[in-house]
């Protein structure tokens, strides 16, 4: 920290060469893409949420309207 007199200061590195702007592109860049596993797992998921939903559907269906109707069997 300067509080009295001047300096010299001479900048080695400006815009896209400094340090920090490749530290942000490398992290731009990982946010852009997708590990192979997480396309897998997407894919999984994609597939598996529907058809666990309906089943589950289903099954609160068929408990709710049996003879006796009890909703706290059903949930």
């Amino acid at each position: 920290m300067n509080k009295t007199g001047s300096f010299t200061f001479r900048a080695t590195g400006v815009g896209y060469e400094t340090a920090l702007a490749q530290i942000i592109r490398l992290v731009e860049d990982a946010q852009g893409s997708k590990a192979p596993i997480q396309r897998l797992a997407d894919r999984v998921a994609s597939v598996f949420v529907p058809r666990s939903f309906c089943c589950c559907f289903y099954t609160f269906a068929i408990w709710y309207f049996l003879p006796a109707k009890v909703i706290s069997a059903a949930l």
